[in-house]
């Protein structure tokens, strides 16, 4: 039979991770564009733990930035010749460039109301709550849809969503952070094509919304794994119960 799930509201789990992504990207521009970042044994701190119960909006701590050494150590402001000049901050390719402008026009044809708000775009889609983010420097961009609360996950259920993710899910995945499964589709950016893109969005969003039942991208499945039996036995239940209603 089809596993059942009483899915609770993800909003502000939801909220709570955009802010928190949004906060370590920055953090990683600021920390590698220092010439001493590589030295500097700075930890950033991460939201509190989640609880289902009573979520509350984290509290971003401000980064301190590290010392850039233009000057002696013993505290002094003598200018030292010698100090070397800081590097410029990292700038995105022309190519992560358009690929940033590919997603937002591919976007725009779904929905002209969806707007990008710097390298990432937040919206709602088929009733879901999707959220594209990118690192144009490092040049990776990642898909997220939010599904249930990770405490609210058996082991039978890890189990089954580790053999979609060999299978059935194709190239979405289902991943737990932040106290939430999440489906998420990840690659690339400069090598994105629009095609690729919309393939991604759909299948996430597609094992999302199977998540219980099917756990499927919604294209094919790969033959070498467990998924397509699991399937076929539960269209025979089905099909059993309602040939057993039948005579009812």
């Amino acid at each position: 039979m089809p596993i059942k799930y009483h899915i609770p509201k993800t909003e502000k789990l939801f909220s709570k991770t955009v802010k928190t992504i949004t906060y370590l990207s920055s953090s990683a521009i600021i920390m590698s564009t220092s010439i001493y970042a590589v030295n500097a044994q700075e930890s950033v701190d991460t939201p509190d733990e989640i609880t289902p119960s009573a979520p509350t909006e984290p509290t971003i701590p401000t980064p301190e930035l590290p010392d850039i050494g233009t000057g002696p150590s013993d505290g002094s402001t003598e200018f030292d010749p010698n100090a070397p000049e800081p590097e410029a901050i990292a700038e995105p390719s022309e190519e992560a460039k358009a690929s940033l402008d590919m997603i937002d026009k591919a976007l725009k044809e779904i929905d002209d109301t969806i707007t990008r708000d710097g390298n990432s775009w937040q919206f709602q889609l088929e009733d879901t709550q999707v959220l594209v983010v990118s690192d144009p420097v490092a040049e990776r961009m990642r898909i997220m849809v939010p599904i249930i609360q990770a405490e609210a996950l058996n082991v039978d259920t890890l189990a089954r969503l580790m053999q979609a993710n060999f299978d059935s899910a194709l190239d979405a995945r289902y991943a737990i952070a932040n106290g939430l499964l999440w489906g998420t589709y990840i690659h690339p950016l400069t090598s994105l094509s629009e095609e690729q893109f919309l393939s991604g969005l759909g299948q996430t969003i597609s094992i999302v919304q199977t998540f219980g039942t099917s756990f499927s991208s919604g294209t094919v499945v790969f033959g070498g794994g467990d998924s397509q039996d699991i399937i076929e036995e539960q269209i025979e239940e089905q099909e059993k119960e309602r040939e057993d209603s039948s005579f009812t």
